[in-house]
This record gives structure tokens, sequence and C-alpha cells, in this order.
């Protein structure tokens, strides 16, 4: 009868984030095993649930497998987990700002956990996320605190006796626990958790989440919010035309061919119409054509610049650029030429 064990203090040093006690060199290393991974590679085939499941009954026959999977949508992150022997079902819902990568390594965590709530003293720890294996036998286990603590607990495991494996497998190949572990975790991620759930556990933990996801999200919530305000302002309309949201990017110019572009792209620069606006041109009309000398004008009607600008669409043509002012003025590999274009014209703007 499975039976649930006193923790003792070795395991709760082994859940948190610490200076390693022992060196690395002296921690005890679980089996992780790609033998599916290397067969997909070599053989090319895709069908492999098969050679999977020969796998387990040739080398885990006697443990308990335990498939993971992780699930994250734009407003919720969760894990499931799925013991085959034991038939436990867990769907949970982590810290929302946490990546897929997070959400698949508190999977294996939580499997870990597992293996000491229930005293299993054999453990094959099942997950389709390759890059959380790869992780954890990079040996970079202080990259992130839940490879940390995988580490830490699964060789506090091994050392008090237990034997623990993790094995991969490709996702969505019909293999039945890992497609169940999948439901999992897309239940945790669901909007309609309270539906029956009467044969899973469904929980909701606050997990911590990386300086660098934290960062991320504060970049994205104000970026979010200066496009908000970007857009609405009634200002700008012939750049917002160019770039209906904000953004930033590196050119590659001198700074003066920098200013020049951005003269162009909003409209203020000095050509006669917007001269004219600022009392300092009779009319705003082209010297060449009498008509409105815009923007759109000077780069692609105005005849006084026909040879300029057939040199400039014909390079334009090379790099897929149509021959529109916004397409011309936002594309990045434009730039170059349209500076090159004003220069040949010798107007300065």
């Amino acid at each position: 009868m499975l039976t649930k064990p006193t923790i003792t203090g070795d395991l709760l040093r082994a859940n948190v984030l610490r200076v390693f006690d022992v060196p690395p060199w002296l921690l005890h290393h679980p089996k992780l095993d790609f033998s599916v991974f290397r067969y997909m590679q070599h053989s090319g085939t895709t069908t492999v649930a098969p050679l999977f499941l020969s796998r387990l009954v040739e080398c885990y026959s006697t443990h308990h497998h335990k498939y993971t999977n992780g699930s994250k949508t734009a407003s919720l992150t969760g894990c499931g987990l799925y013991v085959e022997q034991l038939n436990v079902r867990q769907s949970i819902t982590i810290n929302p700002y946490a990546s897929l990568f997070s959400a698949e390594l508190y999977g294996i965590l939580r499997a870990l956990y597992c293996v000491v709530t229930y005293s299993i003293p054999k453990a094959l720890i099942i997950t389709d996320s390759l890059s959380a294996l790869q992780t954890i036998n990079s040996r970079c286990w202080t990259s992130h605190i839940f490879v940390t603590k995988i580490v830490l607990l699964s060789s506090t495991l091994i050392k008090a006796g237990r034997e623990i494996a993790f094995m991969w497998v490709p996702g969505h190949r019909g293999v039945p626990g890992n497609e169940i572990a999948d439901s999992l975790a897309r239940l945790a991620t669901s909007t309609n958790r309270h539906q029956d759930v009467s044969q899973i556990r469904l929980k909701t933990v606050n997990t911590c989440v990386s300086y660098a996801v934290i960062c991320q999200h504060l970049r994205d919530h104000f970026d979010n919010v200066w496009n908000t305000q970007y857009q609405s302002d009634p200002k700008g309309t012939s750049y917002k035309a160019v770039f209906p949201r904000r953004r930033k990017e590196d050119l590659g110019l001198a700074h003066a061919d920098t200013v020049s572009l951005f003269r162009l792209r909003t409209g203020h620069c000095k050509l006669n119409l917007h001269l004219f606006r600022l009392g300092l041109h009779q009319d705003g009309l082209c010297d060449a054509c009498h008509t409105p000398e815009t923007v759109a004008h000077f780069l692609l009607v105005c005849p006084q610049y026909h040879a300029q600008r057939a040199i400039l669409l014909a390079k334009l043509r090379k790099i897929g650029v149509t021959a529109n002012t916004a397409d011309i003025l936002r594309n990045p590999g434009a730039s170059c030429l349209v500076q090159h274009f004003v220069d040949a014209t010798n107007r300065t703007l």
C-alpha cells in the first residue's frame, strides 16, 4: 500500500533555491533517455508510439510512469500531470506570466513531488519538452529556478535510494499517456475549469517567474500603453500613415540621414507644401509642375527628378518594395535607397 512519507530536512532543502551544499560534481544525476529522439533523427519517421511502448516494457516495466505537459494561452499558464499506475491526474494553473518552458519544467517538478508524496521507489518521468530535458542534461542548473529544484530534488531522491529517470516522447503522436497529460495541461489554461472533472485534481499555484519574464512583461505593457496613446493622438497623421503602430528601429544610417528620412516620414521637411504651412513659401506648389509639393509628389511624381527616380524604383523592385510612398518609407531595406535618391536630387530636407 502506498503511503505518504514524512518529508525530511534534506527534501525540504531540495525544494528551495539555494547555494549547493555540495559541489555540483558530487550530485547524483538521473538517467535521461533520448532513445526515441535519436530514432526519429536517424529513421526520419514520425510514427513512434509502438517503439515507445516497447521501450517502456523492455526498460521501465517496474517504474511508475508519469506523463507531464505544459500549456499557455494569452491569459493563463499551466501544466498537467498523469501517473499511469495510480491514475493520478492533476491540472495545475501557475503564474499567468510564466513562459511555456516554465510550465513544462514545473510539470516535471510536480512529478518529482509525487515521488515523495507516494513513496514511489522507481519513477520514469515522460515529457514532450525536449528543451526542458536538454537544459537539465546540460548542467546549466542555475539558469532557471525550476531547473535548480529539479536537479536538487532528483539528487536527494537518488541518494535516498529512489530510481529516477526522464524520457522524451514526441507530442501528438498517439502516445496515450502523453495525450492525457496534454488534455490536463489544456484544462489548466481553460476558462471553463469548473466543468465536471471529478477524477481530476485542479490546483492553482502562485509560482515565481524569472527576472527576464518580468522585464519582458513590463516592456510589453508599456509598449501597449504607448501605442494606445500614439494611435489616439490626433497629431502625426503623416507618420502614422507609414507606421500605424509605434516601433523602434536601427536603420544603420548616419545621424543626418536618419533625420532626413524621419522628416520625409512625418512630412515635416523643407518641401514647399510644409514650408507654406509655416509661412515660408507663397503657395506650397512645386516649382517645376505647379502642384502641391508633398512627399509623395517628390518621391514618385515630379518630372524634374525622373532620372533619379528611375534608379530608385529599379533598386526597389529588386528588394520587392512597391512604388508606394508608405511602403517605401516603411521598409528598412529601402532607407538607404531613399537617402541616395535625396542626395541625387540635391534637395536639403
